[in-house]
């Protein structure tokens, strides 16, 4: 039964406003059988819920019995997680139940806000548990447990309601055979079926444990655009692990929750009390003593209905022989709605499926190109089956000669060279793009191409000819419509481009045009709301904020990177935010905690290959051991990037700095390396220069100025300094160039 809590808003609808000697005052819940008033018993001077039945739904004698059945058994129910009932009647044509109003709101309320820590998500389940172990020991199956009928009240704990499609074990003979009844997304593999018999307890213990998997993970296990595909899903595919989309989630509570949501009952929880048992033993271990998520919160992204589905037939559910194409089908609409890890679940059962099937060979470098495009984003680029599938996708393309598939397997292809670090590869695959789209200057390949090129050449360190190719990106982009999760190459032309514009006008010392790009590319992602994108935008904004000393803006964009990439398993970008969190944690007060951060992250890069992203983390790192007087540990880290910089095909875009960084260690670990540590500044400074990064090349020349001032060449610190400052605008902000003015007035006060 449905009883309602304080606050929510529904239309009074039609009927009496007095049910015996309870007053109806408005309408809080409704649904196809009844709507749920909040009333006053004027006799007892409290406050009630009162569920009234629809005019001529308890017309006929088995709607009647329903409705009784419905209050008797709430009525055995005496449970403080169970909601308790008053008194049942008849008012004229409405049949009535009256129970307690509970305050407070639902669980699925609560989620759309935040997402629990795992103390309070096994707490809460341990509760429901608690609740239905004594419905099942009364004999009565719940049959439609979700958030929505879980209240969170202000002083009692979750309360389970609705018990309107519960029934009595005894009865489950009785139950329509191939008939679903309950809420898509919840029902257990039985209910799905239709196989009354089977029904029972360990069908809601599957339910709650779904309600446990969203708790964790923040979606739902299985979610399709219709409800067939749902339904195979839910009786066909296992649920990926929580671990894979929060890697936070304690491995107890994911077995936990694994085993209550097994397709084969005989797998599940034997009871309810078993349940609790095991979440209440997690709470009490050293496992459940340290939960708190170190991530965001973030709201759940995924909408359940709310509509109970009852009586739906079940007929064409049937498990068949796996469809390829269906397959394939399925696993493109998962990466148009974000849904990564389950686009790569579809993948890999169509690939399985293809071998047996010649006939249906064609597909397979489409299915190859999707699970690159899926394994890409939540396993990172150095995932072996990422370079088999690759691999096998462009072989069979060159096979086939048909450009419509080798063209977007060529451009995935320098998605992850570029996610590796290998920018002399994308370099090359992006020329033979831009050459093979060259007569159709408007399709989305060739845009991407130059977005390839852009990237790979400001990565190597020329920014200006990089430039010269995201420029060309902005003006033939068309952004895509609003939440198109699936784009060539895996990431948005648009967003990443201004993204990489923004961070290079910083390093060339165009300070507000870098604020003014970095702008445009957080309002473009926040508009086209695809995740991945959504993910290089608010990590550039971390990093030139942070360049800027803006911590709190750089933390606000950290949180942002969190929560994209925790809500969307984002391999790369997962430990991408452990850069960037220790790197905002340190420079607010904690280096050693900030440290310790940013070496997670940089193991975490190391693990799925994004070598890219690893230079700058221990460049990170580098500066957070000089700030620390960690001065070996530094050098480690710096020698260890300057390594991949010529590794990964020249990747010389941190080199500058990683080679002034590298100095400043050496003058800090001792004065006789001074010399060493002005030659290194020397090739620093030159670097700079070449690549045009006036920022960095003014970086260098602070360092050295008290090198040269102790030598007595005051002149020449004068001189490089009047040469760098002219390439800033009047009024640019930033600490470097207010720095710079102050020893230029030192070196003129010297001299004077």
């Amino acid at each position: 039964m449905s009883a309602g809590h304080r606050g929510r808003d529904a239309s009074q609808g039609p009927g009496p406003r007095r049910f015996g000697r309870y007053v109806a005052r408005r309408a809080i819940g409704r649904g196809g059988f009844a709507t749920v008033y909040e009333g006053f018993d004027g006799e007892l001077q409290r406050p009630v819920a009162i569920k009234v039945s629809h005019v001529g739904r308890t017309d006929s004698p088995e709607g009647h019995a329903v409705f009784v059945k419905e209050a008797r058994q709430l009525a055995r129910l005496q449970h403080p997680r169970i909601v308790t009932v008053f008194d049942a009647g008849v008012e004229g044509e409405h049949r009535y139940i009256v129970s307690a109003l509970l305050s407070g709101r639902s669980l699925l309320s609560h989620l759309k806000k935040r997402r629990p820590d795992f103390r309070e998500t096994a707490r809460t389940v341990a509760e429901i548990a608690d609740a239905l172990a004594h419905a099942h020991a009364q004999g009565v199956v719940h049959r439609d447990v979700k958030p929505s009928n879980v209240i969170l009240t202000d002083d009692r704990g979750p309360v389970l309601i609705d018990f309107g499609l519960a029934f009595n074990q005894g009865d489950a003979g009785a139950l329509v055979p191939g008939r679903a009844t309950g809420t898509p997304g919840y029902m257990s593999p039985e209910q799905i079926s239709g196989k009354g018999h089977a029904i029972g307890a360990r069908s809601d213990i599957y339910s709650l444990g779904v309600v446990l998997y969203r708790m964790l993970c923040g979606t739902l296990p299985f979610v399709a655009g219709d409800r067939e595909k749902l339904y195979r899903q839910i009786l066909e595919v296992q649920p990926e692990p929580p671990s894979r989309i929060d890697a936070e989630v304690p491995e107890a509570l994911e077995r936990i929750c694994l085993r209550a949501m097994a397709k084969d009952r005989a797998e599940r929880y034997d009871t309810a009390r078993e349940f609790a048992d095991d979440l209440r033993g997690f709470l009490r271990t050293a496992a459940g003593a340290d939960t708190e998520r170190s991530g965001m919160d973030h709201v759940v992204f995924l909408e359940e209905s709310s509509v109970v589905e009852t009586g739906a037939s079940v007929a064409s559910v049937t498990v068949e022989p796996l469809d390829v194409r269906v397959c394939l089908q399925d696993g493109r609409e998962a990466l148009d709605h974000a849904h990564y890890l389950r686009a790569r679940m579809r993948f890999e059962t169509a690939l399985g499926a293809v071998s047996t099937s010649d006939t249906l060979a064609v597909a397979e470098a489409e299915i190859h190109i999707g699970l690159v495009h899926a394994l890409l984003l939540v396993e990172g680029p150095a995932h072996p089956v990422l370079e088999r599938s690759l691999a096998r996708a462009l072989m069979l393309v060159e096979w086939e000669g048909d450009d419509g598939t080798r063209l977007p397997a060529l451009g995935l292809a320098g998605a992850v060279a570029l996610a590796r670090g290998e920018c002399g590869s994308a370099l090359e695959i992006a020329r033979e793009l831009l050459a093979a789209t060259r007569e159709r200057e408007t399709t989305p390949l060739f845009v991407e191409a130059h977005r390839i090129a852009g990237l790979a050449l400001s990565t190597l360190g020329d920014r200006a000819a990089g430039g010269t190719h995201l420029d060309m990106v902005i003006e033939r982009y068309e952004p895509p419509e609003s939440g198109a999760g699936a784009v060539n190459g895996a990431y948005d032309a648009g967003v990443v481009s201004l993204a990489c514009l923004a961070s290079n006008f910083w390093a060339l010392g165009h300070l507000r045009l870098s604020e003014q790009r970095l702008s445009e590319a957080l309002a473009l992602a926040d508009r086209i709301e695809h995740p991945p994108s959504d993910a290089v935008a608010h990590a550039a904004a971390a990093r030139i904020r942070a360049e800027r000393r803006d911590w709190t803006g750089a933390r606000d964009a950290v949180r942002q990177l969190v929560r994209v990439a925790n809500g969307h398993a984002l391999a790369e970008w997962l430990p991408w935010g452990a850069v960037l969190e220790g790197l905002v944690t340190a420079a607010t007060g904690d280096l050693d905690e900030g440290v310790v951060r940013v070496q997670d992250g940089i193991n975490g890069l190391r693990n799925v290959g994004a070598d890219g992203g690893r230079i700058y983390a221990l460049l990170t790192l580098g500066r957070l051991c000089l700030a620390g007087a960690q001065e070996q540990r530094g050098l480690e880290a710096v020698d260890e990037a300057l390594a991949l910089c010529h590794e990964r095909g020249y990747a010389h875009e941190h080199e500058s700095e990683l080679l002034r960084i590298r100095a400043a260690l050496l003058l800090a670990r001792s004065a006789e390396l001074e010399p060493e540590a002005e030659d290194l500044l020397m090739r620093a400074c030159e670097i700079a220069r070449y690549q045009t990064a006036r920022m960095h090349e003014l970086r260098v020349l602070l360092d050295l100025a008290p090198l040269w001032m102790r030598a007595g060449r005051n002149d020449e610190v004068r001189n490089a300094i009047d040469t760098s400052l002219q390439w800033f605008e009047e009024g640019e902000a930033a600490r470097e160039i207010t720095q710079a003015r102050a020893l230029r007035a030192r070196v003129e006060e010297t001299a004077g």
